[in-house]
């Protein structure tokens, strides 16, 4: 079974690509969104180092910690001379390394903090939505997304603006829209069990508190929820799957107009 949002594991085609309903290089010319989207971008560019200076940051990183445990004194001759060496140019690149990533990352948390910047985002979204004929009682809806099949499927957080149109259930992020027709959902069913993902996609910590999404321990840090919806479709003769996090299964199921069988 296919995940809506994936994508194939040997092509690394998208899974939706055969449902795409419009656009925004179909939709035509739009000068407004088009300068908008250049200025966001190249604020966005102007906000990161150069990469010159942070690809070498994190090689400093691996060589400074290379430098640091072959500094740690030997058991047969003690610490040496050359032991200090190697831990004074280790602790020396590290400390580099953190310079320009500490600066990196201030720059780019203070552009996403500048509140002219948000109203360009938000414009950026509010001419898209209109060149895409995205309604405003749009629902905004996390799903979990597999990008790469296996056995033990990660999953990672994205979230899409979902509305009805024409018997079709329409997902749109914001570039194109994905519609499916409502009459091909076979199966909706909410599984009560923690979910793990790896990744949270643009979710604010107000959201993640809201909805209480935790940090495991362990697990290499991934995050999780406590349920997930699980919808399945027939379309084109192939079984798909859309996991919606369980925090939006409610309102999910109301767009589908069905109830969910609880396993």
């Amino acid at each position: 079974m296919k995940n809506l949002f994936g994508f194939d594991g040997k092509t690394r085609q998208s899974n939706n690509s055969n449902f795409i309903i419009r656009d925004l290089d179909s939709v035509g010319e739009n000068k407004k969104l088009e300068e908008v989207m250049k200025n966001n971008l190249t604020a966005r560019k102007n906000a990161y180092l150069p990469v010159w200076l942070v690809l070498p940051a994190y090689l400093f990183i691996l060589a400074g910690l290379i430098l640091l445990c072959l500094g740690l004194p030997d058991v047969d001759t003690g610490f040496t001379q050359t032991h200090l060496i190697l831990l004074i140019v280790g602790g020396v690149l590290w400390a580099l390394a953190m310079v320009v990533l500490t600066i990196n990352f201030v720059r780019i948390r203070k552009l996403n903090a500048d509140p002219y910047f948000k109203q360009s985002l938000e414009r950026e979204e509010k001419l898209t939505d209109e060149a895409l004929k995205i309604p405003e009682n749009a629902e905004k809806i996390d799903f979990l997304v597999i990008d790469k099949p296996s056995k033990f499927p990660v999953y990672n957080m994205r979230t899409l603006k979902v509305f009805k149109e024409n018997g079709l259930l329409c997902f749109s992020d914001s570039y194109e829209i994905i519609g499916i027709p409502l009459s091909q959902v076979m199966t909706t069913y909410a599984i009560n069990s923690k979910t793990r993902f790896t990744s949270l996609g643009e979710m604010s910590k107000e959201k993640r508190n809201r909805y209480g999404i935790k940090r495991s321990l362990n697990n290499n840090g991934q995050y999780i929820i406590n349920s997930r919806l699980v919808v399945e479709l027939q379309l084109n003769g192939e079984q798909y799957e859309i996991i919606v996090a369980g925090y939006n299964a409610e309102t999910f199921t109301k767009l589908l107009e069905k109830t969910a069988v609880i396993i």
